[in-house]
């Protein structure tokens, strides 16, 4: 199970905890959820790398937006959407946040996601959610074999499970990740 700790709906401020520092401490300047806070015309991926100050390892995050928002029922409203990908200390996590909604995810394992690269069959991976206990992020199993596919597929499609919606389709164009 991952944290998450996101402090701005607009803006990711924060990235999610890792299981094995809780007591991370943010990217600064993350702009990911400001549509073409990139600099390269040919992806949606954009990059940030920082050192932490308490250890000075180095933290690598990839981070596309969806293609479009989603629209709940009240309390929610729209919600925009985020896949990241990091690397922090010993581990590679790849996750989705969003702005103003509630994953369903599993406790022990048991939940999965339906995903799907391009034309490909869809593939299941696990949905976990943050030891914080929020409900906006949701940390994906098989990050490497997700990681590999990132690399070369034009499309990806998650259809992770929402409170009080059910299964809504996410859309990302990930063409052109540099991982």
């Amino acid at each position: 199970m991952k944290g998450c700790s996101p402090t701005d709906k607009a803006i990711v401020q924060s990235q999610p905890t890792s299981t094995s520092d809780t007591n991370a401490i943010p990217p600064k300047n993350n702009t990911s959820l400001i549509p073409n806070a990139t600099n390269d015309n040919v992806t949606k991926w954009s990059y940030t790398e920082e050192e932490d100050p308490l250890d000075g390892g180095k933290r690598i995050i990839a981070t596309v937006i969806a293609d479009s928002p989603v629209t709940f029922d009240m309390p929610y409203g729209e919600s925009q959407f985020q896949l990241s990908i990091r690397k922090w200390k010993s581990s590679t996590e790849v996750y989705i946040y969003c702005t103003s909604c509630q994953f369903l995810t599993g406790f022990m394992d048991d939940k999965t996601y339906r995903i799907r690269f391009d034309e490909e069959p869809p593939i299941r991976v696990l949905a976990q959610g943050s030891t914080s206990g929020g409900s906006d992020v949701v940390f994906l199993g098989s990050e490497q074999k997700i990681i590999k596919k990132l690399k070369t597929a034009r499309k990806l499609v998650i259809e992770p499970e929402f409170y009080n919606t059910g299964f809504v389709p996410i859309t990302f164009s990930v063409e052109g990740l540099k991982w």
